[in-house]
């Protein structure tokens, strides 16, 4: 009788263990890729776009789109640099610079102010 209630626990240890390796903490961490679209925290009208595959980046101002018939604002080149890193080609209003990507969000300078994209 001890020998199966031992042989149960044994088991449902290894359950456990098994479970657990499955669902780790860094299976829901966010990657420090810079890749889609990324919405401005204080412009909430504005928003940027990576394109990794052709390394490219596109900056949108929706409220642009009332003076022409794209809301399109500036376009650029990027490459990465390191883990989280990524230095910005210059275009007509974003400086060339260097931003780290953590936690699937940057910080960019854009007309000699300093965002928060998320």
């Amino acid at each position: 009788m001890k020998k199966k209630y031992f042989l149960g626990l044994i088991l449902l240890i290894a359950i456990i263990i098994f479970m657990k390796s499955l669902y780790s903490p860094n299976a829901f961490a966010k990657p420090d890729v810079l890749n889609g679209t990324y919405n401005c925290d204080e412009l909430n009208f504005s928003s940027i776009s990576f394109d990794e595959k052709d390394q490219l980046y596109y900056y949108y101002n929706h409220l642009e789109k009332e003076k022409s018939d794209t809301d399109l604002v500036s376009k650029g080149s990027y490459k990465k640099v390191g883990k989280g890193l990524y230095s910005i080609e210059s275009s007509n209003i974003i400086p060339e610079q260097v931003i780290i990507c953590s936690d699937n969000s940057f910080t960019m300078l854009i007309n000699d102010t300093k965002y928060n994209f998320l």
